[in-house]
Parts: structure tokens; sequence; C-alpha cells
């Protein structure tokens, strides 16, 4: 008589999962209907939990993959500055070597 629509819903569900052919409003019929819904509830808590933990482990991974990036982001600047010095010193030393031939020939 007083009861919402959500809970008629609610009863209704129950009932059909309950397997029971009357949505008569008892005491027993919502007790066991919150017991139902009690253990759907704990059910979605652990779900929510899985979901922490493996996000908790998924950001640990993202991070130490950005640490490896960024070490490896500095390593190659460093290796582009070696070899732009060795480029530098390669080509100082053709100069030479063509100044000297030049020279001695």
């Amino acid at each position: 008589m007083f009861d919402s629509e959500n809970k008629k819903d609610l009863r209704k569900k129950y009932n059909e999962m309950a397997g029971i052919k009357s949505a008569a409003s008892t005491v027993l019929g919502d007790l066991k209907l919150t017991e139902t819904l009690s253990n759907e509830l704990e059910g979605v808590r652990n779900q929510v939990d899985n979901l922490k933990e493996k996000l908790e482990e998924v950001t640990v991974e993202r991070d130490i993959h950005c640490r490896e990036l960024t070490q490896l982001k500095v390593k190659f600047l460093q290796q582009k500055k070696m070899i732009g010095i060795l480029k530098g010193q390669l080509g100082l030393s053709f100069k030479i070597r063509s100044g000297v031939e030049l020279q001695t020939e």
C-alpha cells in the first residue's frame, strides 16, 4: 500500500529470482529480499575493490615506464650530442688531412 515504485520493482525482481508466484508483502519476503540485495551489494563491492587494486598496479607500472622513458630520452640526447661532436671532429680531421695533402703536393 505504501510501497514506492522502486521497492515494488525490487520485490518483483526478487520474486522472479526466488520463483515466488505471489507478490504479497511479507516480513519473510522482505528479509529474503534484503539478504539477496545485500549479497549483490557485497559482490559489487568486491568487484570495485578488485578494480581498485588493478588500477593501483597499472599506475605503478605506468610510473615505472615513464621513468624508463625519461631515462631513455636523456640517454638519446646524450648520444645525439656525442654524435654531433664526433661528426665535427671527423669533419675537422678530413679538413686537416686535406690541408696536409694539399701542402705536400
